[in-house]
């Protein structure tokens, strides 16, 4: 079926498809399977971070070298710092992440820009003035 549409001095022809009805029942999200990922799939995803892991680990080995060798620090205390960082990172995590998963729908902005524009609003500030504060 076509259709045609006059905008100005120009005509445009639009394509239009009929739609068929369909007595099928729509499956929830739970419902649906999701392909299993290959093996080769996996690895390739896995060296994709790989770069990124390297760059990290690059920062915090001149971390703790600064912890050790400027600041003193014996490179137990220093280790143990990120140990502890680590693990209050992941419970930190999976709350937040449950939290904002849980989370209704909050007008226009959605669930997840609520919480980036407090978050980002309030370190921003707490970056901008910590100089002034120190």
């Amino acid at each position: 079926m076509y259709g045609i549409l006059f905008i100005g001095k120009e005509v445009i022809i639009m394509v239009t498809a009929k739609l068929k009805p369909t007595s099928r029942k729509l499956k929830k999200f739970k419902e649906i399977e999701a392909p299993r990922l290959k093996f080769k799939e996996k690895l390739s995803y896995g060296f994709g971070d790989l770069g990124n892991g390297m760059m990290f680990d690059m920062g915090q080995i001149y971390l703790l070298k600064f912890f050790t060798d400027i600041l003193g620090i014996s490179p137990f205390y220093g280790g143990l710092v990120f140990l502890v960082s680590k693990i209050f990172d992941a419970f930190v995590d999976t709350g937040v992440g449950t939290m904002v998963d849980n989370r209704r729908n909050f007008g226009k902005k959605g669930k997840f820009k609520t919480i980036y524009f407090i978050w980002h609003d309030t370190f921003s500030y707490i970056d901008r003035y910590h100089i002034y504060i120190a």
